[in-house]
């Protein structure tokens, strides 16, 4: 098993092997096949015998397996793959920084925009933070969407599940561009209103995130430009979510608080 398959990023940085098993992923196909995806979704220009060479070498690697003619993926691979990820899961738990600060209150210290998305969707899918309660949000900008589609869907359904409402207080022209996908899945209101932290109210949980000021400022800066839409911004936000920033996380279980800042974002 090859490591730099573990990965499976999109996009412009993907090598031919993981195109293939990335088209693979969604249903078998012969070398002719294979070789015609690949110039025709990811327009990559490679001849026949090259898609074939990669073919081989997956197989030769057991990420693959052939039946006749049709290649698809090594269900092996798939299990060793999900160990993987949940060592992985297991490391990324045991690098966060916990501090009981009394009976009713924790703080967890994240590295990176990546971690926290990592732990508002694992924290609802666990149902650590509750389990059928609604979500409400108050955020200074609308949190990028993850780049991986699974990811992301996985994000929207699970805003829809909990009938998400999101407050925006800093609203930008990038807000208002990454609100058409959130429309989607929540309501979300942009109304200017100031404060120095992020809140999710889940039930009786109230999450207070608060973010450096080098990083709020820099964000203010992308979503403010009306050219958002321009792909160097894009690449920058994308950046910005893997970049190591201290993001510092309270969870409080106070249902007095909690319905006070329920009450309180949406009635504004």
């Amino acid at each position: 098993m090859t490591s730099n398959l573990l990965y499976l990023p999109e996009g412009k940085h993907m090598t031919t092997k993981e195109m293939i098993v990335q088209l693979l992923i969604i249903t078998p196909l012969s070398n002719k096949q294979v070789h015609s995806q690949l110039r025709k979704r990811f327009r990559k220009s490679i001849s026949y015998q090259g898609a074939r060479r990669a073919l081989i070498e997956l197989t030769e690697d057991h990420v693959l397996r052939k039946e006749g003619r049709t290649y698809s993926i090594n269900t092996t691979w798939v299990r060793r793959l999900h160990e993987f990820g949940t060592t992985l899961s297991k490391k990324f738990i045991e690098r966060q920084h916990v501090t009981i600060i009394d009976k009713t209150t924790k703080k967890i210290t994240l590295h990176s925009f990546w971690e926290l998305g990592y732990f508002l969707i694992n924290s609802m899918e666990q149902h650590i933070l509750g389990k059928n309660e609604q979500l409400t949000m108050r955020v200074r900008h609308l949190y990028f969407p993850y780049s991986n589609k699974h990811t992301r869907d996985r994000f929207g359904a699970l805003l829809k599940k909990h009938s998400a409402f999101i407050h925006v207080r800093r609203p930008f022209f990038g807000d208002r561009i990454l609100r058409q996908w959130y429309k989607r899945y929540a309501k979300v209101r942009m109304q200017r209103a100031h404060n120095d932290a992020d809140y999710l109210v889940f039930g009786n949980t109230v999450v207070q995130i608060s973010f450096p000021k080098a990083l709020t400022n820099e964000l203010d800066k992308i979503y403010r430009m009306h050219s958002i839409v321009n792909f160097r911004l894009i690449e920058r936000l994308v950046d910005l979510f893997y970049e190591e920033h201290k993001i510092v996380v309270h969870i409080t279980k106070n249902p007095v608080l909690a319905e006070q800042l329920r009450h309180t974002y949406k009635s504004r």
